[in-house]
């Protein structure tokens, strides 16, 4: 029995133990770069079904186009910043509030974030090449990296200089919780269904008696901020009494709004000649505090476009503070603007009756509307009020109710590039194609400016800095590190070191360890030496350390020449002494984070303690300076540790230096450690301002996140388009458009003007099997890895890629469907593999090479499999990942179902050429196969390579795609046995209807044959009458003679297009009264109806069994007589002995004599009969037949056979 997850448990140790991944990369890395980028997940949840679908999405078509020749770096990326990170931390610290934050320290807090976003990075680690994926998971970026963060603020920076940033205050939802404002797609992504608080509250008009004016309101907590009412003059108006009270509202509203009331309609009425006057407020918090703004302008009727009648009073209550419309028209009029709420969802104390209440939690959204209404319907102002459930946005991580709140942000000024994104979208390959105009388009089509700032702490803070003088107004954008170094100068707040490795030596090129000095630089170590003065002609240097090897001193002697310096040696500085190793090759790579001497000289602890020891004392005596250092690449290595830690034995190749990489770090005086960007260190940074010499500061904002992941493409800060733009090739689910892959299009846009991404493929959501959405508390979905060691990866992977949820569909996952991949893909590629290498034995195979042949068995198999080549090429080729996945159990069915079974006799022939080549034919097709199937199943490919025992490569994926050949595509053979396999697939399902094995010999079959069909049938009877075990085939021209067609019109798909005659065509159907032509069957020569839109059945009478399917019409014979039997009972017994042979272990090629007994004398007959045919199918040198043979019974159907095989 296959042990799935033991195979590739084998395999991924394989891989790792003999880097294939990164041999993979290294063999096409001079070739073009097949560019992807990787969307960063967040390390702080587990991987889930998600996961794994875009996972497979971004190794397959890596993979692929790998195969293809191109060179496609994967690595692996971890979003670090944001409100996920930080509500968590929140949590675990019991804190509900902003202030909390702010009272515990925001270095504090800011340090818990870090510690705590990497908490199942290792999960991860073990979790993605479990599933196959190859990703550089080492050598990562995370966007809390100084290095990332630097080029997130070239990017803004980038943004200022085009004039795309701006500061605005206006209407934007905000987290009262989180205290921050969000952007409109994060808005996007937390809708839920809500029950809320509505009412319609009347306005007494002041200079017309008796007179009241209706507003409906969704948010009964923004009344208190009341200062307008808009009306349209486009809309007609009517005066109502109810009550002896009289009121304005929209005269197609007037039932609705006085629903199960008594009302009178007074009058239709002009709503312009209402337009100006005021009204009395509803509360008098704000009507008479003289100080506020244009409150001359305040509680009164105002003509808006707006204003409409799908639902309300056809009046709409303004408050400025709270909505865009609302400000628009504050703006437009010069009304007062009251915020009579808090950022953190609280009335301010001039709310004097509610002061202090909280608007909306998580768990209470309405009882703060419910007191307002208890207020209104107190002072006589609630005319009605009823309970409204809608869709209501909530924050997207901590759940709370959002407030449409006017605030402060910087923003992307969108809108000015908008026409750029429409046009560039249509330079994308969209997967599937409807998201282009539909879902993505739409979204862009009505995208907004983008608020970008975040009122929070755990993120890349914004590089502004604005000056401390209030009558200044000088604002400044920084770009970079270097910028802040060169500013604070005179601070001594930074020291810049430039790190170099000496140049080439000849101990390089033969990687020789060499601690004595005995290296000297070759060739290209003295031009680089020579190049140093003029790469570093810019920068003004205070000093230079080196090694004291001379190596190091003659690598940067031109470079201290040329600025008057003298070479300062630090001993710490020199190279690892590997002891014995010394003047003899020595891998670093092999080197651990240890304290453990390597051949008797240093440890790793001992190098790294020496090295952070001199350069610590070095930074404390240069601050503020600039100073080149130039040692070796482990000492450099450690220096880097120490300046900002990492995993050594994981990440140390990330820090790795060739021998002409310049490297300038920036290091933080306070700390001594390199500079980091977060908000607790780059708020301590001030500069001069150059217009008034004040101080400036940062502003407190730190990015939104997706601005952060947005800018992944310039992580180096590339100012060449063409080194970053487009991405070939990007995956993510769906949710995505107004996420990842909106802000990287308008990133791209904005900088380069430019698609990000060429190709994206998006999926969709998996669900669980009932269809709901999979949950933890409803424990509704198997555990991905317990799915994956009962199945495998492959199952699942190939489960997933065939699916619908690779088009951005929705897909119920189901372990069933896993385990049909399991059975009838990967357990049939094995049972073939396991056939074959049975078949083969100890022969030696050219299977590389295919051999010349004119059977028609191995023609078509080479012709399905150049169509299988050429159908998944297509699909990867156009991102269609169904389409290039699907194939496989096709054509797992057609080799395993149909070729190994019509060709077993030449697998075992003695015909030595014969068997030969058709054993060829079968390894070359494996070997094919399992090329194809690689970047789907990679496991399974890669144990299919190996097992076949002829290789190339030391990996199936070290492989090239294999190219199909048009000319070996002969569709004509594939149809004719694709009939074939028709007539063949319905004579079985006749057998189990009738419940009649397979074993069973039967006399015949009748199939309904054009003279075309009837050639084919000649051409393969032999193969036809083998599968279905029949003596002979008849062919026929009609239907009518074997049997009665019934055909039954379907009168609800077909009543709505033939009306009254529906019944008619049944009664004539019903009679018999119709003819078959091609897929129509025309009824009483006069109606013509598709037969997909009947129901036919075949009756014959009891010695035949009927039926059709594929156009194909078969009766089956299913009488059995004595003949017939006697057959039959042979062939149970063939299957006996070799099931003995099987459980003996004896294989094909070990000669065997069977002895058998039985008291049962139609079953010694049968067996004695049929021995010529029992030896040959066996493979047996005798048969005899033993009446004292009573040690070993089996069973043939109900009766006792005794049976003895022996070796011979």
């Amino acid at each position: 029995m296959l042990d799935i997850k033991k195979q590739e448990k084998e395999i991924l140790d394989f891989w790792n133990e003999n880097n294939i991944f990164k041999k993979s990369l290294e063999k096409n890395s001079l070739n073009k770069s097949f560019r992807f980028y990787d969307g960063p997940p967040f390390a702080t949840g587990l991987p889930h079904y998600g996961h794994i679908v875009a996972s497979c999405i971004k190794d397959v078509i890596p993979r692929y186009k790998t195969m293809k020749g191109y060179y496609v770096e994967r690595k692996w990326g971890w979003d670090c910043h944001g409100l996920p990170v930080e509500n968590l931390v929140e949590k675990e610290l019991g804190f509900k509030t902003k202030k909390d934050i702010e009272n515990f320290g925001i270095d504090k807090f800011n340090e818990s974030c870090r510690n705590s976003v990497m908490r199942y990075a290792d999960s991860w680690r073990e979790f993605i090449p479990r599933i196959g994926r190859w990703v550089d998971m080492d050598n990562d970026y995370k966007t809390m990296d100084a290095r990332y963060m630097e080029s997130v603020w070239w990017v803004f920076s980038e943004l200022w200089k085009k004039n795309l940033i701006y500061e605005g205050h206006k209407p934007m939802h905000i987290c009262p919780r989180c205290e921050t404002a969000l952007s409109n797609f994060e808005v996007t992504q937390g809708y839920k269904e809500l029950k809320d608080l509505t009412c319609t509250v009347s306005f007494k008009l002041k200079n017309i008696e008796n007179t009241y004016i209706l507003s409906w309101t969704t948010t009964p907590w923004t009344l208190p901020g009341n200062v307008a009412l808009a009306v349209s003059s486009n809309i007609s108006y009517s005066l109502v009494n109810f009550e002896n009270k009289n009121y304005i509202v929209a005269k197609n509203l007037i039932e609705n709004v006085f629903e199960n009331k008594e009302y009178k309609i007074i009058e239709d009425i002009n709503i312009k000649d209402f337009i100006g006057e005021e009204y009395e407020p509803l509360f008098d918090y704000f009507y008479n505090d003289k100080s506020i703004k244009n409150i001359e302008n305040g509680w009164k009727i105002y003509d808006a476009d707006f204003v409409t009648t799908e639902e309300g009073t056809g009046i709409v209550h303004i408050a400025c503070a709270f909505g865009e419309d609302d400000m628009n028209l504050g703006k437009r009029e010069n009304l007062p603007f009251i915020q009579h709420v808090t950022i953190d969802g609280k009335f301010i104390s001039a709310v004097s009756d509610f002061a202090g209440m909280t608007i909306k939690t998580k768990d209470d959204n309405s009882s703060c509307d419910l007191e307002i209404v208890k207020f209104l319907n107190k002072s006589g102002s609630l005319f009605s009020k009823k309970n409204h459930v809608h869709s209501y946005p909530c924050c997207w991580r901590c759940d709370t109710p959002l407030l449409n709140y006017a605030t402060s942000s910087w923003f992307v000024d969108v809108t000015k590039i908008k026409e750029n994104l429409i046009k560039n979208n249509q330079n994308v390959n969209w997967v599937p194609a409807h998201i282009k105009d539909g879902r993505f388009g739409k979204w862009i089509e009505d995208a907004r400016d983008w608020a970008v700032s975040r009122s929070r702490f755990w993120g890349c803070p914004l590089p502004v800095w604005k000056c401390d003088n209030p009558d200044c107004k000088h604002v400044e954008v920084i770009s970079s590190v270097s910028d802040i170094y060169e500013k604070t100068k005179n601070q001594n707040v930074l020291t810049k070191v430039i790190l170099l490795r000496h140049g080439r030596t000849d101990y390089n090129e033969k990687h020789f360890a060499d601690y004595k000095d005995n290296a000297s630089l070759n060739k290209e170590g003295l031009e680089y030496r020579d190049s140093l003065p003029d790469i570093l002609k810019n920068i003004k240097i205070d000093a230079i350390f080196s090694s004291p090897l001379s190596r190091c001193k003659e690598t940067v002697s031109k470079l201290a020449e040329s600025k008057n310096l003298e070479i300062n040696i630090r001993d710490n500085f020199r190279e690892f002494n590997l002891g014995s190793f010394q003047d003899k090759f020595f891998d670093c790579k092999k080197v651990k984070w240890s304290d453990e001497k390597i051949g008797g000289g240093e440890s790793s602890l001992d190098v790294y303690n020496r090295v952070s020891k001199e350069l610590k004392i070095i930074l404390e005596e240069n601050k503020g300076k600039t100073i080149v250092i130039c040692s070796h690449a482990d000492p450099l290595i450690f220096m880097r540790k120490y300046l900002s830690d990492f995993d050594y034995d994981r990440q140390k190749s990330n820090f790795h230096h060739k021998n002409t990489d310049i490297v300038t770090l920036y290091v933080d005086n306070k700390t001594g450690k390199e500079f980091d960007l977060h908000k607790h260190f780059v708020d301590d940074i001030h500069f001069d301002c150059p217009e008034c010499n004040s101080k400036m500061s940062r502003i407190p904002e730190v990015f939104d996140c997706w601005f952060e992941s947005g800018s992944m493409p310039y992580a180096e800060k590339s100012t060449n388009e063409k080194t970053v733009l487009p991405a070939d090739f990007i995956a993510e689910g769906q949710d995505q458009t107004r996420g990842w892959f909106y802000t990287l299009m308008v990133l791209g846009t904005a900088i380069f003007n430019k698609e990000t991404f060429s190709n994206v493929v998006v999926n969709g959501i998996v669900l669980a099997e009932d269809g709901s959405k999979m949950s933890k508390s409803k424990n509704n979905y198997p555990d991905p890895n317990l799915v994956l060691d009962k199945f495998g990866a492959d199952a699942v992977r190939y489960y997933l890629m065939s699916s619908p949820v690779v088009k951005s569909s929705d897909f119920a996952f189901s372990e069933n469907g896993v385990l049909e991949i399991t059975k009838k893909i990967v357990f049939k590629i094995f049972n073939v593999l396991d056939f074959y290498k049975i078949a083969k034995e100890n022969l030696e195979l050219d299977i590389k090479n295919l051999p010349e042949t004119n059977n028609n068995s191995d023609l078509w198999i080479i012709s399905s499999l150049n169509q299988f080549i050429k159908d998944s090429t297509y699909g990867y080729e156009n991102y269609l990942l169904d389409d290039a996945t699907r194939p496989i159990m096709k054509f797992v069915s057609d080799l395993s179902n149909w070729y190994l079974r019509q060709n077993r006799l030449r697998f075992k022939s003695s015909n030595i050429k014969e068997r030969e080549e058709s054993l060829r034919v079968l390894g070359y097709v494996l070997l094919q196969f399992s090329k194809v199937i690689a970047p789907i199943m990679p496991f399974s490919a890669e144990k299919l390579y190996k097992e076949l025992g002829v290789l190339d490569f030391e990996s199936v994926h070290l492989e090239s795609w294999p190219i199909y050949s048009e000319k070996d595509i002969n569709n004509e053979l594939i149809s004719e046995i694709s009939f074939v396999r028709d007539i063949v697939s319905l004579g079985l399902s006749l057998r189990k209807s009738s419940n009649i094995p397979v074993k069973t010999p039967l006399n015949s079959i009748s199939i309904v044959a054009s003279s075309v069909q009837a050639e084919i049938i000649n051409s393969n009877e032999d193969v036809i009458k083998s599968e279905l075990n029949i003596k002979e085939i008849k062919k026929v021209s009609s239907a009518s003679s074997i049997s009665k067609m019934i055909v039954s019109p379907n009168a609800r798909i077909l009543g709505p297009k033939f009306g009254k005659d529906i019944q008619e065509i049944i009664k004539e159907a019903k009679n018999g009264n119709f003819e078959l032509k091609d897929d129509l069957i025309i009824i009483a020569k006069k109606w013509e109806i598709n037969s997909s839109d009947c129901e036919i059945r075949f009756i014959s009478d009891a010695s035949f069994s009927v039926a059709s399917d594929h156009g194909i019409v078969m009766s089956l014979d299913i009488n059995i007589d004595e003949n017939l039997e006697k057959e039959s009972i042979a062939r149970e017994f063939v299957s006996l002995i070799n099931k003995k042979r099987a459980e003996n272990n004896l294989s094909l090629s070990d000669k065997i004599s069977v002895v058998f007994n039985t008291d049962v004398l139609k079953l010694k007959d049968a067996i004695l009969e049929n021995k010529e045919y029992i030896l040959n199918n066996v493979i047996a040198v005798n048969l005899e037949y033993n009446k004292n043979l009573k040690e070993i019974s089996s069973k043939i159907g109900d009766y006792v056979i005794y049976l003895e095989i022996n070796k011979i």
